[in-house]
């Protein structure tokens, strides 16, 4: 550990930055001196010292491509000296890195990011975090060059069975592999293109996403819907993964037990080409893990459902009676104002989650319950309103206003934002606003944060219009541009909108919806911080400009815009389920 290289430094020895444990096993990272190293199970990796040979993998492979604006396939991000070489060159049109470990991918936005600074800045980037030989048994494609750095040669492999060949051909270097790096670029005329990301459904008739595809895909006597929940943390491809209990009730009366029924789903669900794995963990939980264009595919299916990506069938078939929404500044206390918004708000997420709700007025119930303070008209009424004239400056005859502490917070704070602060309580327990904090305009009010996002989202997407970018049609959109950690991030948040609408339904806790709302408005800012639709200053290249970097920075500038608009419908869905405005402009 004395000496230099990979075991050790001279001054002391490495430090260890990270420490993770994965499916995989233990993955550290270490840095010595001014050099990184990468451990996987207490085997070397990699490190910084020297990446002369991986970057004359890319110029060698370079030097025999014929094509004028090839196309690079990277497999294994490493740290980051092929993917710097291969942007380094101006030829190149487009670099894909598929790499399996998240944390790696990870460590190029914090430790390692200066490795490769300039990629990660250019337009022709995607980086997939999938395994390589899961992949690249999927159609992608098809590529100029393709650089494979998942190992070391055949004796000194970091995962056992990745990347070599072994008995019948398995690995990368089997035979399904060599027949796609010999698949030519340009299909002839008989041979179909790759579909760029097949769904199930369509995208107009939005109704559940990623979990509700799950649950038509299972088709169990006992619905899935509502039993989904997210991967533990650390798991592999944790943003990609869906973790249902599902097996436990269909084990009920089940020989084999819940294990057993499991992976009689994860057969089920490993033929759909949209999965990429399916598997049994912990005794008889199923975990799906959907490929990255099924994820980046949200970016489109939610922006075009509109409203209604909220929607779901968790609830198909029950009723429940609902109020219709009262002036809530006529509420004498604050425990009473929260109730109105609690029994409103769950009667929309209830309808949202497919149940059939009957709406109702309130206002005789709330007359006998305070004889001694009738309910009166307040700024909103629910009658119909008689035009005529109305002398200025002449006082207008009829009941007074509501006094009070909620009506004086809703007049100070408004009622939008009185309404989210309220919902976004606890149903039991003491019910107490500061009228102060809930108009506060800073990023610490939760109202605000989440009106903000919205507004910023619809912002970006009139910034572009202004600029003459568009994110053109649908059938056009390209999902593997979607790929950077941060934007994935986003997807997956996005994907849960149905099921947490319809889980603050069932328990009629309205406060889950709203803390949702809220860390979905924290991936957004996540990602427009990395990956901003539109970024200041930002030229959009005109129409004869025929570079590869031109046509790769309009590309991918229209499927973040694809993003955002699909981030703006999510927010102004759940913003609307609680009753508050979201508006396009703050």
């Amino acid at each position: 550990m004395g000496g230099p290289g990979p075991g050790g430094t001279g001054d002391g020895g490495p430090r260890v930055l990270e420490r993770v444990v994965t499916r995989r096993g233990e993955l550290v990272l270490r840095r010595a001196g001014a050099e990184f190293e990468i451990i996987s199970n207490g085997v070397f990796l990699m490190d910084t010292r020297d990446g002369r040979s991986e970057r004359l993998m890319v110029t060698a492979a370079l030097a025999r491509c014929p094509a004028a604006t090839p196309e690079i396939l990277i497999c294994g991000l490493g740290v980051g000296f092929a993917l710097g070489e291969a942007v380094s060159q101006a030829r190149v049109a487009r670099v894909d890195v598929v790499e399996i470990s998240a944390e790696i991918i990870g460590w190029h936005a914090t430790h390692l990011r200066h490795l490769a600074a300039p990629a990660w800045e250019d337009g022709r980037v995607h980086v997939i975090n999938a395994d390589v030989v899961a992949w690249l048994a999927r159609p992608h494609g098809p590529y100029d060059v393709i650089c494979l750095d998942v190992d070391n040669g055949p004796e000194w492999t970091g995962r056992r069975g990745l990347g070599v060949e072994r008995r019948g051909g398995a690995g990368l270097r089997g035979p399904s592999v060599a027949s796609f790096r010999r698949r030519p670029r340009v299909p002839g005329p008989v041979e179909p293109r790759p579909a760029r990301c097949r769904l199930p459904g369509t995208t107009r008739t939005l109704r559940h996403v990623i979990t509700g595809d799950l649950d038509r895909a299972l088709a169990t006597v006992i619905g899935s819907a509502g039993t989904w929940r997210p991967a533990p943390p650390g798991t592999v491809c944790g943003v990609r993964t869906y973790v249902t209990t599902i097996a436990f009730w269909l084990a009920r009366g089940h020989a084999g037990g819940p294990a057993a029924v499991a992976a009689g789903l994860a057969a089920r669900l490993s033929g759909l080409d949209w999965v990429e794995a399916a598997a049994v963990t912990g005794g008889g939980y199923l975990a799906a893990t959907v490929t990255a264009d099924a994820l980046a595919g949200l970016a489109v299916r939610i922006t075009e459902a509109g409203p209604g990506c909220a929607r779901s069938s968790a609830l198909a078939g029950a009723s429940q009676a609902a109020p219709v929404a009262t002036d809530l500044a006529s509420a004498p206390t604050w425990e009473e104002a929260r109730r109105r918004v609690h029994a409103t708000v769950t009667g929309r997420l209830a309808e949202a989650a497919g149940a059939h709700v009957s709406w109702h007025y309130e206002a005789e119930r709330i007359t006998a319950r305070y004889p001694a303070a009738p309910v009166t008209a307040g700024p909103v009424t629910a009658g119909p309103v008689t035009a005529g004239p109305v002398t200025e400056g002449a006082a207008v005859e009829g009941p007074a206003p509501p006094a009070g502490p909620v009506a004086e917070a809703v007049a100070y704070a408004g009622a939008d934002a009185i309404t989210y602060a309220l919902a976004r309580l606890l149903p039991r327990g003491p019910a107490r606003l500061d009228a102060r904090l809930a108009a506060a305009h800073h990023l610490g009010n939760p109202a605000y944060a989440v009106q903000y996002a919205h507004a910023h989202a619809a912002s970006a997407l009139r910034q572009a219009a202004d600029l003459g970018l568009s994110r053109g049609e649908a059938a056009g959109f390209q999902p593997r541009l979607l790929a950077h950690p941060s934007e994935q991030a986003l997807l997956n948040q996005l994907s849960w909108l149905p099921e947490r609408a319809a889980g603050a339904a069932r328990r009629a806790r309205p406060d889950v919806l709203a803390h949702f709302l809220e860390g979905l408005a924290r991936a957004y800012f996540d990602c427009q911080e990395t990956c901003p639709a539109v970024r200041p200053g930002m030229v959009v290249p005109d129409g004869t400009d025929r570079s590869p970097a031109g046509r790769a920075a309009v590309q991918a500038a229209a499927a973040r815009l694809w993003l955002a608009a699909a981030a703006r419908t999510a927010l102004g869905a759940g913003l609307g389920l609680l009753g508050v405005g979201a508006p396009d402009r703050l």
